[in-house]
């Protein structure tokens, strides 16, 4: 693949500056701004652009995403609209009378349950959908309401069916593991290539998973069209660790763009899910003050 050709954008506007100025960008980087009408900037080679009242801005930086799970979101049925547990899991139903959904396990996406006046039930899931998994994630991805197929197929028991904190963490986790990799990636691959057409350029992933394995991988070869920072949870400390890795270094084979992001822990949960720790009490005497993910540590002197 040829590198492209440098180019100059001719009066053009950008910030900082108090008219109109003309850029030489090559190799990917913005190598000179000066003012309009630089008859010296273009060199032999360059492409000439005049695009008069154009604004040409800073990439811009997403500083939290998650971006597997947002890149399954965008195939899952929505259900943020629900004002209430029947009403999602009828979309859920309708979606699946489609035929749009598939027949294997049925994943909704964007229940808010702080504002419901129940909590979400696997037996409203299965009234909606006898016999069907279905898993629905939360708005704030801190809960996951899954049906009595659902919490069987993947080995696990549980009396509501609604799941939050890390044990709703590890069951998206485990669909997104169940996923074929290739799929997921190039789905990934697709939602990067929609925010880049809105400007943004670079991503701090806080996905819950092995995040610099997976943009190793994602971003072998330099070629995927964002910058990303990989952010490391806990459950994978160690292996940075061992690794050496620090915030900032780059990932190898990338060819610097991705690089090693922050440490990532959760000292409570979300308001959403009612897991927020809180100084008063929920409405809901079983969701207590909230949930700490991170034991308080007492300041002393």
């Amino acid at each position: 693949m040829t590198a492209p050709r440098p180019v100059v954008l001719r009066a053009v506007r950008t910030s900082g500056a108090p008219g109109p100025v003309d850029v030489r960008v090559a190799g990917g980087l913005v190598r000179a701004v000066v003012p309009a009408g630089d008859p010296d900037l273009a060199r032999p080679g360059d492409d000439e652009l005049h695009v008069p009242g154009a604004h040409l801005l800073p990439g811009m930086v997403d500083g939290h995403v998650h971006w597997t799970q947002w890149a399954q979101a965008r195939r899952r049925v929505d259900v943020a609209a629900a004002a209430g547990q029947e009403e999602a899991a009828a979309l859920l139903a309708a979606a699946r009378r489609t035929g749009s959904t598939g027949d294997g396990l049925l994943v909704g996406q964007g229940f808010r349950a702080a504002l419901w006046a129940t909590a979400p039930h696997k037996a409203v899931l299965e009234r909606a959908l006898p016999g069907v998994p279905v898993l629905v994630v939360s708005d704030d991805l801190h809960a996951a309401w899954l049906s009595p197929a659902a919490l069987a197929s993947l080995g696990r028991e549980h009396p509501t069916g609604l799941l939050r904190e890390a044990e709703a963490l590890a069951v998206v986790a485990e669909l997104a593991d169940g996923a074929d990799r290739d799929v997921v990636d190039g789905w990934a691959r697709e939602a990067a290539a929609e925010v880049a057409a809105r400007g943004v350029t670079g991503i701090l992933d806080f996905e819950y998973a092995d995040t610099v394995a997976v943009w190793a991988r994602r971003g072998a070869g330099g070629g995927f069209p964002l910058r990303v920072r990989a952010a490391v949870w806990e459950p994978w400390l160690d292996r940075a660790v061992a690794q050496r890795l620090r915030t900032g270094t780059v990932v190898a084979g990338t060819g610097g763009t991705v690089v090693t992001g922050p440490f990532k822990i959760m000292a409570d949960g979300s308001l959403n899910s009612r897991t927020a720790a809180c100084h008063h009490a929920y409405p809901d005497p079983a969701d207590g003050h909230g949930a700490l993910s991170a034991p308080p540590r007492s300041c002393t002197g």
